[in-house]
């Protein structure tokens, strides 16, 4: 989390927005674990064969109330947190563009166009998400995570305990996952990088390609690019093509377990029908704090990586500073003179003269070719 500390100054600006957001989250996750509840009283009327036309209906207009209380402050808490998110991206790349301006041309010399400019799009973007997504993931698995544990305990502990068996895999595999997604989402993006580098050289140059008839040769270099950025892309997805059937596969074997043991559990009138149907619930909510985890490591650990890459175009300083602005005399008397300069274009080739000297009096003028 090192990396993020460039950002505590957009933190703080932003951290009343944050905290609504937060707590408008949490809002939604209890209110969340509230339905099945009602579905559970609902159940249990209509099991025991009494249930009246207006209970059905308070447990409707229940489950409306809780929904519409669950969309508003779902509004909010996009609108907080997301809108905070998005803030500190547009702060971000201002600040990233400001700092380029001031950079030395040498800089430049040794850093490709097509660099920077995923720097700016994919990078700047790959933080925003971490500061979005990845703080309501990690808040989604601690907050509802631990919630719906407590419900489930408080129908059965011995079922709970078999149910969530084998949800720390799901956060495992999730884990592994991420981890290879995230070092083939880096090649996506040093392959993004030579693509649009290739494009801009193109483009600026045209008339150097239409003057040498260069089209040809100009598109295949391309085409060659572009076919890498599809294939990685591709490699992206073929992890993304075995990553949600398994974690459905042990999903649903979960939901094997607990049908089996929770529906014996019921015959045998250990737990209700309504809670049988209320533990149910709760497990499909578990599922995705278990994902969650895994999704907040990926997006955390991909926009640090992002962060760090710009931490380094921070780090670097011009190679001559400006000074202090000074009056300026209204008359200036003299001459210009220039003692033992040795001039080169400041990346690392050998200087272009040496040991320059020269005077230029009053009224004179020099031209340099």
């Amino acid at each position: 989390m090192k990396a993020y500390t460039t950002l505590k100054k957009d933190f703080r600006e932003n951290r009343w927005r944050i905290l609504l957001g937060l707590i408008a989250l949490l809002v939604v996750d209890v209110f969340q674990l509230l339905i099945p509840r009602v579905i559970k009283h609902a159940i249990d009327d209509l099991t025991l064969g009494n249930p009246l036309p207006s209970h059905l209906l308070t447990y409707g207009f229940e489950i409306l109330g809780i929904a519409l209380v669950i969309g508003g402050f779902r509004y909010v808490w996009r609108f907080f947190l997301l809108g905070s998110a998005r803030r500190i991206e547009r702060s971000l790349r201002d600040r990233l563009f400001s700092h380029l301006q001031t950079l030395s041309l040498s800089y430049f010399s040794r850093t490709k166009v097509g660099d920077l400019m995923a720097h700016a799009t994919n990078d700047v973007e790959a933080v925003r998400m971490s500061l979005a997504m990845g703080l309501v993931f990690l808040v989604d698995t601690l907050i509802l995570g631990t919630l719906t544990l407590v419900f489930m305990i408080s129908i059965s502990p011995r079922l709970t305990l078999f149910a969530v068996a084998p949800m720390p895999l799901i956060t495992v595999i999730t884990l592994l996952f991420s981890r290879v997604i995230h070092e083939r989402f880096e090649e996506v993006q040093r392959s993004f990088s030579s693509l649009t580098e290739r494009v801009r050289e193109a483009i600026s140059g045209i008339r150097v390609v239409r003057a040498y008839v260069q089209e040809e040769q100009e598109g295949d270099k391309l085409s060659r690019l572009s076919r890498d950025y599809v294939n990685k892309n591709i490699r992206v997805t073929k992890v993304w093509g075995m990553f949600f059937p398994i974690l459905l596969f042990l999903s649903n074997f979960t939901l094997v377990i607990v049908l089996y043991l929770g529906g014996r559990l019921t015959i045998l009138q250990s737990i209700s029908a309504g809670d049988f149907v209320a533990f149910m619930s709760y497990l499909g909510i578990l599922s995705w704090p278990m994902m969650a985890l895994g999704w907040a490591i990926n997006v955390v650990q991909r926009g640090s990586a992002s962060m760090e890459r710009l931490n380094a175009i921070f780090r670097e300083v011009p190679q001559v500073s400006d000074v202090l602005a000074r009056p300026m005399p209204e008359n200036l008397q003299g001459m210009i003179e220039v003692r033992g300069l040795t001039f080169g274009r400041g990346n690392g080739d050998r200087p272009i003269r040496h040991d320059v000297h020269l005077s230029v009096k009053k009224g004179a003028s020099i031209v340099l070719v």
